[in-house]
């Protein structure tokens, strides 16, 4: 089981939170090319990554409070 800590955690949420952005970019693109359908897609999924920065970023932050990272 894959249980990241510490710099593990950082790396993944900077991962997740940029993936979240480019994703919102190419809905925004999508949107404004009348593709409103794609667009929403895309825009859920930078959603979906966005949730998974945060997760990442309370872990990290819960471990620094414990004084474990």
């Amino acid at each position: 089981m894959f249980e990241p800590h510490g710099s593990e955690l950082a790396d993944l949420a900077r991962g997740h939170a940029n993936t979240a952005h480019q994703l919102q970019l190419r809905a925004d693109a999508l949107k404004l090319r009348g593709f409103a359908a794609s667009a929403t897609v895309y825009s859920r999924m930078a959603d979906e990554s966005d949730t998974q920065a945060t997760v990442c970023e309370m872990a990290l932050q819960f471990e620094q409070l414990a004084g474990l990272a």
